[in-house]
C-alpha cells in the first residue's frame, strides 16, 4: 500500500501527490514548518532502498594472527575468543548461529574438526559447560576485545566481519559465488551482495 501511494514516474504526480493536493483543499494550507516535514516525507517515497554498506571484512591473515596470538597468550578468554572467531570464519556463521553452538555440534575425525549441519537458528538450544548459552553481548564484547588485544584494533572488526570476510576470501580464491551462497546459507543474491567486499579489478 505504501509503495503504491508513493510511487510515480518522474515528472508526473503520483497517487500520493494527488491525495495530498485534495487534502490541502479540505484542511487548508500547512504551516511553513510542516511543509518541510511534508517535503522530506515525500522524498523518502522516491527512494528504492538503502545503499549497500560494506563494513570491514576479516581476511584469512586476520584469523591466523588472532589464533597465533591466542595460542601465545594461552589464557582461557583469549582461546575462547579466538575459537569463536575461527568458527565464525570457517563456518560462515551468522552471529546468532555462533552463540547457539554446542560442544556436541563439533565432531572430530582424524586431525579435522567438522561443524554439524543442524539448522542452528531453528533447532539450536546451545549450552556451554555452565548450562547456559553465552549472551550476545558477552560474545560480542569478547570478540571485539580479542581482535583489539591481538593487534587488529585499527581494522574495526565486529562479530559480523567474519561471515562476510569468509565469503569474500573464498570468492577471491576463485570459488563460484553460487557455491559460496549455498555453503553460507544466503537465500537471496541481494542480501549476499551486502556481505561481499567489492573486489578491485
Amino acid at each position: 500500500m505504501y509503495f503504491w501511494l508513493t510511487s510515480s514516474t518522474k515528472g508526473e504526480p503520483g497517487p500520493w501527490d494527488t491525495i495530498w493536493q485534495h487534502s490541502r483543499i479540505f484542511f487548508g494550507p500547512l504551516p511553513s514548518e510542516d511543509e518541510d516535514i511534508q517535503r522530506a516525507l515525500l522524498r523518502t517515497g522516491n527512494r528504492s532502498g538503502p545503499a549497500v554498506c560494506h563494513r570491514s571484512k576479516a581476511v584469512q591473515e586476520d584469523v591466523d594472527k588472532i589464533v597465533d596470538w591466542a595460542l601465545q597468550t594461552n589464557t582461557a578468554a583469549a582461546i575462547k575468543g579466538a575459537g569463536m572467531i575461527m568458527l565464525a570464519f570457517l563456518g560462515f556463521l551468522r552471529f546468532s548461529e555462533l552463540v547457539q553452538l554446542r560442544f556436541a555440534d563439533v565432531s572430530h575425525k582424524g586431525g579435522d574438526s567438522q561443524l554439524e549441519d543442524q539448522k542452528p537458528i531453528k533447532k539450536a538450544k546451545g549450552r556451554y559447560r555452565s548450562g547456559k548459552p553465552p549472551s550476545r553481548d558477552y560474545a560480542s564484547r569478547l570478540i571485539k576485545k580479542t581482535c583489539v588485544e591481538a593487534g587488529l584494533g585499527s581494522r574495526n572488526l565486529t562479530p559480523h566481519s567474519f561471515r562476510g570476510g569468509a565469503a569474500t576470501t573464498t570468492i577471491r580464491r576463485g570459488v563460484d559465488p553460487a557455491n559460496v551462497m549455498r555453503v553460507g546459507r544466503w537465500k537471496s543474491v541481494k542480501s549476499f551482495q551486502g556481505y561481499i567486499d567489492p573486489t578491485p579489478l
